[in-house]
């Protein structure tokens, strides 16, 4: 759903489009863990580890 338009506007267009999705809070639990604790960012989609993630994967695409 988040990248459905974008998606719709490459098929009509014939391009490619490559999403990355991270996820960080659990929503559906009892209680809400916002994960997200003081002066924590380490391992969060705060980090620059995605980052490095999804520039990997674009690296790897684009060979």
């Amino acid at each position: 759903m988040e990248c459905a338009a974008v998606q719709a506007m490459c098929d009509y267009r014939k391009l490619n489009a490559y999403f990355f999705f991270t996820c960080d809070d659990l929503l559906d639990a009892p209680e809400w863990d916002d994960r997200m604790k003081k002066n924590q960012a380490k391992n969060t989609q705060h980090g620059s580890r995605h980052f490095d993630i999804a520039l990997e994967l674009a690296c790897y695409i684009v060979e």
